[in-house]
């Protein structure tokens, strides 16, 4: 059975896109001239190119056209995922900048999240991850040493922190806070963006063995990253 003719303009921008002709920003054709080259209605151009654009794939920009969008990095909301795998997943490559990996006493916010005394010792990591060389997160973390003293000489571009964390350290329950706000002067700065740039803020907190095991903060910016799950009732 013949695929329908809208389905065959979505597959020759897909191709494109796929195949490196067409980057992110990059103009695509216009419905014009998507008809005269395919030989096919407006009608049909339009369809296929605003299916594209509620895929996330293509934004259309009044007055200027059709670009391909800025690839994001897309996120289960109650998963515990590694950046690095769904960075190098759809093919970009990973780095990771480490601002710092040390031994702390307990902050008195972190201590009460963690139920652990003010002062006691924690590995603190802050880490930005990239795609491309692209800021795509930042990381702050805070594990109980004596879980994962390990952290403070692994190399984070071989294995990031919540990779390593779920292979030596029994997790029995996780926490996530979602929000949206503005950044931070540091986490900005971090970033390498304006702080008037909007950013997608997850909290988490890990449990296991009947204890607090890490709290962390992820800061994306809100243009690199999407939240998607599903939900099927039996």
């Amino acid at each position: 059975m013949n695929q329908p003719l809208y389905e065959t303009v979505k597959n020759y921008v897909l191709d494109h896109i796929r195949d490196g002709s067409w980057m992110p920003g990059d103009r695509v054709p216009s419905e014009n001239e998507l008809v005269s080259s395919l030989s096919v209605s407006r009608m049909t151009a339009n369809r296929a190119l605003k299916e594209l654009t509620q895929e996330g794939l293509l934004v259309r920009e009044h007055g200027r056209g059709t670009f391909v969008a800025a690839r994001r990095i897309r996120s289960h909301p109650l998963e515990i995922r590694s950046i690095k795998e769904d960075i190098t997943a759809r093919g970009d490559t990973y780095g990771v900048r480490v601002i710092a990996t040390e031994l702390v006493p307990a902050p008195v916010d972190v201590a009460a999240e963690m139920a652990v005394d003010v002062g006691a010792q924690l590995i603190h990591l802050r880490l930005v991850h990239f795609a491309d060389g692209v800021a795509q997160q930042l990381e702050d973390r805070y594990v109980r040493a004596s879980l994962a003293p390990e952290l403070l000489s692994l190399d984070f571009n071989d294995v990031s922190p919540s990779n390593y964390l779920l292979n030596k350290v029994p997790l029995h329950s996780a926490e996530h806070i979602v929000r949206a706000a503005l950044p931070c002067e540091r986490d900005a700065k971090d970033l390498a963006m304006r702080s008037t740039d909007p950013v997608m803020i997850i909290n988490r907190k890990t449990t296991s063995e009947g204890q607090v095991a890490s709290v962390v903060t992820f800061v994306h910016p809100a243009d690199q990253f999407e939240l998607s799950g599903t939900f099927a009732k039996g």
